[in-house]
């Protein structure tokens, strides 16, 4: 009974308020261990302490995000496999373009997600993706539908090769970003009018066959030699210069660009194409048509792009008779 005393003393001393006096014996005193919570498993007897610094993660699911997909553009039948970017791929379970639901969705890693994409009307859509602990995250105005380029006609297949003519291009899958090239060099103006038409105007370029394009920062589409630049009727004449009222004379037109002549006329009357043989062009020779009157007349040279008028560039003589000096050319001579 030797330790009854001294717990009783205390008590006493705690009872008139002498607390601090027991200062210096609380060191005496046996250690006291803390309550503890503790957790009986079922159909047991014996009581375990709850476990407070398990490592289990008690800080909640991860962050669910995603920051890039690639690629960000598809055709609006679906079936492009689409890869996103981002944390917490892993727990994906649902990705939505727009309000229609993606398929195949299986993560690579807790970085990268792959889905199909499914159908969906052209036009631009947000992706949101749903994790199976009930998070979601959204990026705005992701992934645009369109139809591949493609190219069906162009309104008109040559020009000037000053250019300035107005093109209409129609196809598919055109978008604002859309640009058109002929040769290399691009049309002037902003060409988007809708998903299937575009209308720019025709650069300058060189005479010749040229490829059409159609280009945007991911695809392009290509009409081989589907435009031709056409020189500007320049220099001609006729040889010889002169010929019977009966007509019929053959002439040879020289000059340039020969080859894109397609009729002339003399005296207002057509001119009949001529070919002398099957390895000269027929538009490089005609047979002049009959006059009522001798004289000089002009000649004019027809091209798809404009005409050209010969002046005094045929001389009607008559039939019979001698031959009768009616200019000269040039009219001045030196002395």
């Amino acid at each position: 009974m030797k330790h009854t005393l001294p717990v009783i003393v205390l008590a006493g001393l705690i009872g008139f308020g002498c607390s601090d006096a027991l200062a210096p014996l609380q060191d005496l005193l046996p250690a006291v261990p803390s309550p503890v919570d503790a957790s009986v498993e079922p159909g047991s007897d014996t009581v375990e302490p709850s476990d407070a610094t398990s490592s289990e993660d008690t800080r909640g699911p991860a962050y669910l995000s995603f920051t890039a997909i690639t690629p960000d553009v598809g055709t609006p039948d679906g079936g492009d496999v689409i890869t996103l970017v981002g944390d917490g791929m892993e727990r994906v379970k649902r990705v939505f373009f727009g309000e229609y639901e993606g398929t195949n969705v299986y993560a690579t890693s807790s970085n990268l997600l792959l889905v199909t994409s499914p159908a969906h009307p052209p036009g631009s859509v947000s992706i949101r993706i749903e994790s199976n602990d009930g998070q979601s995250a959204v990026l705005p105005n992701a992934f645009l539908y369109r139809y591949p380029l493609h190219i069906d006609s162009l309104s008109i297949n040559q020009g000037s090769e000053w250019g300035g003519d107005l093109i209409e291009v129609s196809g598919s899958g055109f978008s604002p970003d859309t640009r058109v090239f002929f040769g290399g060099r691009p049309g002037i103006g902003t060409p988007f009018l809708s998903d299937t038409e575009l209308a720019v105007i025709v650069p300058s370029h060189k005479p010749g066959p040229v490829d059409v394009v159609v280009a945007t920062n991911t695809q392009s589409a290509i009409n081989e030699l589907g435009f031709t630049y056409l020189a500007e009727l320049r220099h001609l004449e006729l040889a010889p210069p002169f010929g019977p009222l009966s007509g019929n004379t053959i002439v040879e037109l020289l000059g340039n660009p020969i080859g894109q002549i397609e009729s002339i006329q003399i005296g207002g009357e057509d001119a009949a194409p001529f070919a002398p043989s099957s390895s000269e062009s027929a538009l490089q020779y005609f047979l002049t048509p009959p006059a009522s009157e001798t004289g000089v007349t002009d000649a004019i040279a027809l091209g798809p792009i404009g005409e050209r008028t010969i002046t005094s560039g045929f001389t009607y003589v008559d039939d019979e008779g001698p031959l009768e000096i009616l200019t000269t050319v040039p009219d001045e001579t030196d002395v």
